[in-house]
């Protein structure tokens, strides 16, 4: 839990200063088979919740969105299935990687 507290206030602390210069930052969220819900979630709620509350006008701080090696489908600690906004092939270039947590051994050597 202390864990979690200190990177949303690290991640808020970023969305300040995001906002204060005015240029929006690709925040890539990483998921695969067996991605941890809670990292996945979790980190794409406090960079949303930013870029709402730090919007300077129709300008925000942050384009979040998830990106996987593949645009199909992966599935959640086995139950839920996500699909990605995007596959590596056709993903923005991300100024921030968000490596969530979970099965990662999935994702290790997971060419597109």
């Amino acid at each position: 839990m202390r864990k979690a507290i200190a990177l949303n206030l690290i991640l808020f602390s970023t969305a300040i200063t995001a906002s204060a210069d005015g240029y929006t930052k690709n925040v890539a969220i990483v998921i695969f088979n067996g991605v941890e819900l809670l990292d996945l979630a979790g980190a794409g709620e406090v960079f949303a919740a930013a870029s709402h509350a730090g919007a300077n006008g129709e300008q925000r701080p942050f384009n979040v969105y998830t990106v996987a090696s593949t645009k199909s489908p992966v599935v959640s600690q086995g139950f839920l299935n996500v699909t990605p906004n995007y596959s590596i092939a056709d993903a923005p270039r991300p100024d921030i990687l968000v490596l969530a947590g979970g099965q990662a051994r999935n994702a290790i050597g997971d060419a597109p």
